[in-house]
């Protein structure tokens, strides 16, 4: 499934991820502000094939990028503090 997610910012998880990407997702997430959650950054499972730009992580709990199962992400820019 595409689609896309831009210029955006995404904050306060209080469990798991700030962003989890699954299913077949395979669109685009572009310029990006994930901040402040107990989990990862983002994570992306399943069989989601993404393209993630020129987004930051910061102040996580977890690593940044958590890959599960057969995704296939496509990472291009992801800074963090």
């Amino acid at each position: 499934t595409a689609g896309s997610l831009a210029d955006l910012e995404v904050c306060c998880a209080a469990t798991g991820p700030v962003l989890d990407l699954g299913g077949a997702f395979a669109g685009i997430v572009s310029r990006l502000r994930l901040r402040d959650g107990a989990g990862a950054g983002v994570r992306v499972r399943d069989t989601a094939a993404p393209t993630i730009e020129d987004t930051i992580i910061e102040g996580v709990k977890g690593r940044r990028v958590v890959i599960e199962g057969q995704a296939r992400p496509v990472i291009r820019g992801v800074a963090g503090r």
